[in-house]
């Protein structure tokens, strides 16, 4: 999730979306649409917003673009039905607006610029910056966990130096990429998703896997194949800011009302004691639940 989620601003889109981007991925497609319905679970009780509160790519459909599978923050199912934290919110604002839902699945960085151009009415998992803010509207928080470097068992770190001169990778466009790009220079390696990064740590290709806690358990990779160490402030040159990563959806500049009625829903359903129900099915404590706020948003 990575950063969490995971944005380009018009004829540099593409130039600037590494800098720009956040949440992690284990897809590799590119803008392809799949329809999975609407799914039930929403225990909410907030009053549906009237459709001029906002608009949708797709009329009766919710065009959600996502950019694979990062369980317990998001997954995908092979019948194409969202599940995870974030996908209990959007199931449930779907229900809840009798809307269906439509996969646009692409990569992280695609996810963005696919809301951007009014390809998608929402994207997934993104954590929030001032610079995004001014390219895309986030919704409220619906996910926190900390930043993290993986290794093999078998590596012996004891804090940053130990990586010093030795290759280490992240996910293209992750929050973090550009602190570890001052740091190591050409000894960050980046990758497209998090499937390939986690080959390259297990086949020996890296040795450190900046990521979140909770990525050892995206396959390949799993507790007893790594090992995971929270990073600090100030190590690898980054600021406490990028260390807490908070997930936001986030949807178009011209369609914030969308982020309002999602807000809603998510602010119903912890008051309904539903989504206490969500974390726990999708293994979570309240350590992984952040505060219902807004960041000011730019554009």
């Amino acid at each position: 999730m990575r950063g969490s989620a995971k944005i380009a601003i018009g004829a540099t889109a593409i130039a600037t979306a590494v800098v720009l981007s956040a949440c992690g991925s284990t897809a590799s497609s590119s803008g392809s649409t799949a329809d999975s319905g609407s799914t039930a679970n929403s225990g909410s009780t907030a009053s549906p917003s009237t459709a001029a509160d906002f608009h949708l790519v797709n009329p009766g459909y919710l065009t959600v673009a996502t950019h694979g599978t990062e369980a317990p923050e998001i997954s995908i199912s092979l019948s194409g039905v969202l599940g995870g934290a974030d996908g209990a919110w959007i199931n449930a604002f779907a229900q809840q607006h009798h809307l269906k839902i439509k996969l646009f699945e692409t990569t992280f960085s695609s996810a963005i610029l696919a809301v951007q151009d009014g390809k998608a009415d929402v994207g997934v998992a993104a954590y929030y910056s001032a610079a995004r803010a001014k390219a895309v509207f986030f919704t409220y928080p619906f996910y926190q966990e900390d930043a993290a470097v993986l290794t093999l068992p078998g590596f012996k770190y004891t804090g940053p130096a130990s990586l010093t001169g030795k290759p280490v990778g992240t996910v293209t466009g992750f929050v973090w990429q550009p602190y570890l790009q001052k740091v190591f220079g050409s000894d960050l390696h980046t990758y497209p998703d998090t499937a390939t990064i986690g080959q390259a740590l297990l086949n020996g290709s890296i040795v450190g896997y900046f990521d979140t806690v909770t990525a050892n358990t995206l396959a390949p990779l799993t507790a007893a194949n790594t090992k995971t160490y929270v990073i600090s402030a100030g190590q690898f040159g980054m600021p406490e800011s990028v260390l807490v990563d908070i997930a936001r959806n986030y949807v178009n500049c011209s369609n914030t009302g969308l982020a309002t009625a999602m807000n809603a829903t998510l602010a119903s359903l912890h008051q309904s004691g539903a989504w206490a129900s969500i974390l726990t099915a999708n293994h979570l404590t309240s350590i992984f639940d952040p505060t219902l706020t807004t960041e000011p948003n730019g554009c």
